[in-house]
């Protein structure tokens, strides 16, 4: 199938992805006024939020993510916080230009849908030839109920890192294979839960490129 057309249509699923999320509500957590209220929610947001705003006051040391003004005096990390670790080492060196009640859990949610989107296509491309029904599949991995039910802890909503392991596992190419380790990478820095699927699936793909 055209190139093109395949590019287009992932693009329109990554933008279903976007639709579905404000449709579903998620317009609401992405407002810089909204940290308040989601710390006092019923979901998880409420620690994640806290962390990073004692993250961005600490002072740089290692391991990146440590907080030590947090718990102290032991002290704690991003990954212990539930706090995605990647965004928050990647938006520290801006905290001085950040509101101070500036939180990134509305923008992981709204990225996870439209990586969702995105990467749902992707594995769709394996299922059928037909365009239309590949829009379809992707649409309905896009609505998962499992996506929206981890909605209270973005960081369990980045299921397209499955998605994104199973279409390299599926392509079984070759010229693929720095994507597992950067997979690995990624899984880290969101959240552990998710190591051992890809880890699982990058094994499959060494055990499949290698028959």
């Amino acid at each position: 199938m055209n190139k093109r057309k395949n590019w287009i249509a992932s693009l329109l699923c990554a933008s279903f992805g976007a639709l579905w999320f404000f449709i579903r509500g998620g317009g609401q957590y992405l407002g810089g006024d909204s940290a308040w209220g989601m710390m006092q929610g019923t979901g998880d947001w409420g620690q994640h939020i806290l962390g990073f705003m004692f993250f961005r006051q600490a002072a740089w040391s290692f391991p990146l993510g440590s907080i030590p003004n947090l718990a102290s005096p032991i002290g704690t990390t991003l990954g212990f916080v539930d706090a995605n670790p990647i965004v928050g080492v990647l938006l520290k060196p801006f905290s001085a230009w950040l509101p101070i009640d500036f939180q990134y859990v509305g923008l992981i949610l709204l990225a996870c849908f439209i990586l969702q989107g995105y990467f749902a296509y992707r594995v769709a491309k394996h299922v059928s030839e037909a365009i239309g029904i590949r829009i379809l599949v992707a649409l309905l991995l896009t609505m998962s109920p499992l996506l929206l039910w981890r909605i209270g802890h973005e960081n369990l909503c980045a299921h397209f890192l499955i998605l994104w392991a199973l279409d390299v596992v599926l392509e079984r190419n070759r010229k693929r294979s720095w994507e597992i380790a950067l997979l690995c990478f990624v899984a880290i820095g969101t959240h552990m839960y998710f190591v051992p699927m890809v880890l699982g699936l990058g094994i499959g793909w060494i055990v499949l490129s290698t028959s």
